[in-house]
């Protein structure tokens, strides 16, 4: 089978769909398609892409006719202005060696949409590093595009008050929690979110975090496991934790694209995403489980996961199983596959 061809021609039939969609009386829902079918295509999973991409597309309506208001950051009405931005800059040159200056003024803004923003800019970049083709360049610019027409600030600056030795686990465990009696009860993720205004403390123990505390690439490790222990933490919230293991562990896919700083700044912004998802999220004292050591368990095995994960018709599953598998390969921590089964099992 080619690889290449199968993720580009789903691409190809996804491109022709919304940034969002509406389920369950609920709109703003983001489109997984994208990011499910890169994920399978990482899984070695391509005979799955096609059906699985077929099946997801009964859910999302057709791309809105492009507009010829101006962009503006967190307008979602802008998005089609933005992929028409994105797409003539990619269209040529080395679309990934200009990653950094273009996803640079977006890192702010990187919990946008439930981080789907980043997540979805982030399987694009991972594709394109496998093959450079216009449908995975096109794919890249849908990805920023949905990140800057949903951009979304919260407060803080990480690492501005830097603690030394503060790294990204200690920092967490100490950020403060919306009271459960303030919390919005329905609504998106990112409704939930913007609470993080009302958080007491919470810019604070953002700016103490010392992101070089340890080298980089054991950073993302630990902030990555740090996420998929607060997701077995809080059992009720656990759509949410998963966003929040999904989105550290994309900094794999894109820091090899980013020169130093900017892969420094990216850093910063998934733990601020991860920071503020757990202030709004998380069950009281939840957040001491970053800083205990797991109870013994049998993690299942990789092939288990991957087989499970690419079997499943559920677009988190995929992606969660990807990271997954990822993040156990690069740390060897078996959480990261207990996490997965607890989801696929669930």
């Amino acid at each position: 089978m080619d690889t290449s061809s199968t993720l580009d021609r789903a691409l190809d039939r996804l491109h022709r769909t919304d940034f969002a969609y509406a389920a369950g009386g609920v709109d703003g829902l983001s489109n997984h398609g994208p990011m499910a079918a890169a994920s399978l295509a990482e899984l070695g999973a391509e005979d799955r892409i096609e059906p699985f991409v077929a099946r997801y597309l009964r859910r999302l309506r057709p791309l809105p006719a492009p507009s010829l208001a101006p962009a503006r950051l967190g307008d979602e009405a802008s998005a089609r202005a933005f992929l028409a931005t994105y797409e003539a800059a990619f269209a040529c040159g080395d679309a990934l060696g200009s990653l950094a200056a273009t996803l640079r003024p977006l890192l702010p803004g990187a919990v946008a949409a439930a981080t789907h923003g980043w997540l979805r800019t982030a399987h694009a970049a991972w594709a394109l590093a496998a093959a450079d083709t216009p449908s995975r360049r096109r794919e890249m610019a849908f990805g920023l595009a949905s990140w800057a027409s949903t951009f979304q600030r919260v407060p803080g600056d990480p690492g501005s008050r830097r603690q030394p030795g503060l790294d990204v686990a200690r920092a967490l465990a100490q950020v403060p929690l919306l009271p459960p009696s303030a919390r919005r009860e329905a609504g998106l993720i990112v409704d939930r979110v913007a609470q993080c205004a009302e958080v007491d403390g919470f810019e604070a123990a953002v700016a103490a975090v010392d992101l070089d505390a340890k080298p980089f690439e054991a950073t993302v490790g630990v902030l990555t496991r740090s996420a998929a222990r607060l997701f077995l933490a809080n059992p009720t919230e656990r759509f949410v934790y998963l966003h929040a293991v999904t989105a550290s562990s994309a900094l794999r896919l894109v820091a090899p694209h980013l020169d130093g700083p900017t892969a420094r700044a990216a850093l910063g912004a998934v733990f601020h995403a991860v920071a503020a998802l757990h202030a709004t999220h998380g069950e009281p004292d939840s957040g001491a489980s970053v800083l205990r050591e797991p109870e013994r368990c049998d993690a299942p095995s990789r092939e288990s996961v991957r087989a499970r994960a690419a079997a499943s018709d559920d677009d988190h599953a995929v992606k969660l199983g990807a990271a997954a598998l990822r993040e156990h390969a690069a740390t060897g921590d078996g959480t990261f596959l207990e996490v997965a089964e607890a989801w696929l099992a669930r």
